[in-house]
């Protein structure tokens, strides 16, 4: 039984994958031979049990292995019963046959890597590999069966918890007071304030109305203008907050105050955290999407599969005006995580992250964590380590990828213009001799290329590169279409040299753009 190996960090949830075991003091009729071997031993291999075997387990493996204490893997060491029986992966020893027997392969570091710490000595791994190939004795007075565990009753509590019921319509209840209940959620309201007999608190002015209904639904408050219109309104209470309700439910606003608690879900940040906390570019992106989904009112199901797998929809959701990809953007929730710029373990480093990434999936979709069943069955829902495995494939398998949002088509449209232009030169390369003629017409398809990626059209009769396209003209004193931050370049274009410079050379003009603002220290962007 091999087993893929991971670091000796993690090694000891390798070991307690599979289900809770229910261990049982009787024999197995299967292993009544082996029984009878331990019971044949001579005194010569007791011995060598007693004096060599049962102190270098002691000393390596009784620390996690013992029936004292809640054993890792559910591997009892301490006898040969519980070897027999074995632990979430197996029975540890097969008698006689050490190549086959699945402490050998730990203790050998050939699929788990046992003592985690640091390897036995070659002759230690002697020792117990003798002793399986002799047919593993054990003193019989020693030979105790692991302590019996009950199974968790998860029926039981699929059956209790509220969770997993299927929904109902409860009945509503009668009250005394039914002119109090305007619908069937204040019936229940009234129903447990009768019970502990206290009385319904006086119906909100609309002073106080409109303040709950603008900070539930938008989060701020509203205008003096919008009170006094509420106020004054002359409809009746209900239709007044009708309409208030419906246009807050209009607001941008509503989206940016309910996007709020999404984005907490996620995780979301602007940065990747950890010492550095290095800035997680375009997550803005992200932010933006889930709130034009919530304002868009997105059918949950629809938000559901633009998170998981947006990028691969056949029919993706478009910007409604710019009309780039929506739903793939949904797929950037599962890098809003913690990254390090040097991890020691890189292993360890993508196990941990995609972990993470399963804990944030699980609780945000389903109200649940599966993250236990990284290292053992969930122990109170029906969720396997194959489930939790399934998912760290899916994710181990996918890569980060940074895509445009093309605006209307305008980067396909020059992608495809450059296409052209590219293979009309090919073709010109491949069909011309090397002459004046063919230069100049593979010259004029270069500059046809920089017409495409530029703002301005190229001539095809400019001499230099200089003459060809002026990026920008810095001679005017005050930088208008730039915006400057920090203090490297100063508050706009430099007549020459700052002192302590050398000759600045290869410009025209009379001004320029210096970022050495009397001292390299000063930083800026511009």
């Amino acid at each position: 039984m091999k087993h893929t190996r991971l670091t000796c960090a993690t090694v000891l949830a390798v070991c307690i994958f599979g289900k809770i075991p229910v261990f049982s003091t009787d024999e197995n009729p299967g292993r009544s031979n082996d029984t009878v071997a331990a019971n044949a031993a001579t005194d010569d291999q007791l011995r060598f049990v007693k004096n060599k075997v049962l102190p270098l387990l002691e000393a390596r493996c009784f620390e996690c292995h013992q029936a004292s204490a809640e054993p890792k893997g559910s591997l009892v060491l301490s006898s040969r019963k519980a070897m027999l029986i074995g632990g979430d992966s197996g029975p540890a020893i097969v008698p006689g046959k050490p190549d086959e027997s699945i402490l050998m392969e730990a203790v050998r570091y050939e699929s788990f890597e046992m003592p985690p710490r640091s390897r036995m000595p070659e002759a230690e791994v002697a020792i117990l590999e003798k002793w399986i190939a002799d047919g593993a004795h054990w003193p019989v007075d020693m030979d105790v069966a692991p302590v019996e565990t009950a199974e968790f009753p998860l029926q039981e509590r699929r059956q209790l918890h509220w969770a997993w019921r299927p929904v109902s319509s409860p009945q509503i209840p009668q009250v005394e007071k039914q002119e109090w209940s305007k619908n069937a959620i204040d019936a229940f309201v009234m129903s447990r304030l009768q019970s502990a007999q206290i009385d319904p608190a006086p119906e909100a002015d609309r002073y106080t109305l409109i303040r709950r209904m603008y900070f539930d639904l938008i989060g701020i408050p509203p205008s003096i203008e919008q009170i006094q219109a509420f106020v004054n309104d002359t409809g009746d209470n209900e239709t007044a907050m009708a309409n208030v309700i419906d246009e807050l439910l209009q607001s941008t606003h509503f989206g940016e105050r309910w996007g709020r608690h999404w984005l907490d879900l996620v995780r979301y940040a602007d940065t990747l955290g950890h010492e550095f906390d290095y800035p997680l570019h375009n997550a803005w992106q992200y932010r933006d999407y889930v709130i034009r989904a919530i304002n868009a009112d997105l059918p949950y199901d629809d938000f559901v599969r633009e998170h998981i797998a947006g990028d691969l929809m056949i029919q993706p959701r478009l910007h409604p005006t710019e009309g780039y990809n929506e739903s793939m953007i949904g797929t950037g929730f599962w890098y809003l995580c913690e990254d390090k710029h040097a991890p020691v373990d890189v292993k360890a480093e993508e196990a941990g992250k995609i972990d993470n990434q399963i804990d944030v999936f699980s609780k945000t979709f389903l109200g649940m964590t599966v993250a236990c069943a990284r290292c053992h069955d969930h122990k109170f829902d029906a969720i396997s380590t194959k489930d939790y495995y399934a998912l760290a494939g899916f994710l181990q398998s996918s890569r980060r990828q940074t895509a445009w949002l093309d605006r209307n088509g305008l980067i396909d449209k020059c992608v495809e213009r450059l296409r052209k232009i590219r293979n009309d030169a090919d073709r010109l390369a491949n069909s011309y001799s090397v002459s004046a003629d063919s230069v100049d017409e593979l010259r004029r398809y270069a500059l046809a290329a920089l017409d495409v990626t530029r703002a301005h059209t190229v001539t095809a009769d400019a001499e230099t590169a200089d003459e060809v396209v002026i990026f920008e003209d810095f001679e005017n004193e005050v930088l208008a279409n730039w915006q400057i931050t920090g203090k490297a370049f100063g508050t706009g274009t430099a007549t020459g040299n700052f002192p302590g410079q050398g000759e600045l050379t290869g410009r025209r003009g009379q001004r320029l753009v210096n970022s050495w603002n009397l001292s390299d220290e000063l930083r800026g962007k511009m």
